[in-house]
């Protein structure tokens, strides 16, 4: 796998664009995978030998059964874990075919900015100043940087900046109301751990400080290390985006063979409002 960094690029410059333009970044990654509490197929079974992902045995002659054992939806049911999966729903495919439209037309359509992007964009400076202050560290910014699998799939992350030789950071601006419940749960957000460790991936990198801001109450830092089997699930859900892409590239190609393409026109360049 190799690794290009791009540090003179300007976060949200043109150049940024187009170098984000059809692949997947780590911070829409979290649009690929899904978070939730275990099922009864994600449990071992307290009646039979099943394992997760099995069947429940329960025939004479140890053949699976049509519904699973009552006391393993049980088990799932006191299961506080979150399981992690790659998602195939309408999110993921909603993304996807964006990415697929990117390619096919050369354009990045930016996402309108909601204020709390908004908020977070004029924070991130001021958090990361807190940090290094609180830290001591070096934090250098960076523009972009991309991992390419040799597969076929290349994975994009914007840094908040680079930490030392080693680490990275990953600020978030909170309202103080979330500010407090974040800090009282003393856990990174499950929302935010697939661009954390999406990050961790591109990057290379021994560890990322998730840093929760909100001006006028103290820093939230929590460290993350890599996880393998954050690695598996990134790669696995990768892979798939990219297969999806390739096939809704594909589909579209052979179902406008023959038509001409209309002219673009970007009525909002031009001040052309309706």
């Amino acid at each position: 796998m190799t690794l290009t960094i791009y540090p003179d690029v300007e976060q949200r410059s043109d150049e940024w664009y187009e170098q984000r333009r059809g692949i997947v970044t780590a911070s829409a990654l979290g649009n690929l995978i899904s978070a939730g509490r275990p099922t009864a197929s994600d449990v071992e079974c307290p009646e039979c030998p099943a394992f997760p992902g099995d069947p429940c045995a329960g025939k004479r002659d140890g053949s699976p059964l049509k519904t699973m054992h009552p006391a393993r939806a049980e088990a799932a049911r006191r299961d506080d874990r979150t399981i992690l999966k790659v998602s195939t729903g309408d999110t993921a495919m909603g993304y996807l075919r964006t990415l697929a439209a990117e390619r096919i037309t050369g354009r990045v359509v930016e996402t309108p900015t909601s204020r709390a992007m908004e908020r977070g964009i004029l924070d991130e400076p001021y958090a990361r100043d807190a940090y290094t202050e609180r830290t001591g560290s070096v934090v250098a910014e960076v523009g972009f940087m991309a991992r390419d699998s040799g597969l076929g799939w290349r994975l994009g992350y914007s840094p908040d900046g680079t930490v030392d030789d080693d680490g990275l950071i990953e600020a978030k601006s909170r309202e103080p109301k979330l500010q407090i419940e974040h800090t009282l749960h003393g856990a990174v957000p499950t929302e935010n751990l697939a661009q954390i460790h999406g990050g961790l991936y591109v990057s290379g990198r021994s560890w990322i400080d998730y840093v929760s801001y909100s001006g006028g109450l103290p820093l939230h830092i929590v460290r993350v290390y890599p996880d393998m089997a954050w690695r598996d699930l990134i790669e696995q859900a990768v892979t798939y985006a990219e297969q999806t892409i390739t096939d809704i590239i594909a589909r579209y190609q052979a179902a406008t063979a023959g038509m001409p393409t209309t002219e673009y026109i970007d009525h909002f360049d031009l001040g052309v409002t309706e």
